[in-house]
């Protein structure tokens, strides 16, 4: 299937794709998303992948699942901390770096 337009007010259904299905974008297909089943992939075959904050917003969190548990926070002009089981191990600082535990 190949999308060609989208409407101003976007899709009026969503998009449904089978495992290994791929959404590809770029003229070389450079960037993909998709699930094999197992896991899911965002695969950048060109260059750097950039996750970037606009607005508001001024961190970038991973997170398990749906759940508010952290993995990670990057925060603009700030921190980069590591968690495990929810907890903060690592964070970044303007003096260098804590651990805990």
């Amino acid at each position: 299937m190949t999308l060609t337009t989208i409407k101003p007010a976007g899709l009026s259904k969503p998009v449904d794709l089978a495992d290994n299905e791929r959404i590809r974008l770029g003229t070389g297909n450079d960037l993909q998303i998709y699930h094999d089943g197992t896991r899911s992939w965002l695969a950048n075959a060109t260059g750097g992948l950039r996750l970037s904050v606009a607005g508001g917003s001024n961190r970038v969190d991973i997170n398990k699942g749906t759940v508010d548990e952290h993995l990670a926070r990057f925060i603009a002009d700030g921190a980069v901390e590591l968690y495990y089981d929810n907890s903060k191990k690592f964070e970044t600082t303007s003096s260098g770096a804590t651990v805990s535990g």
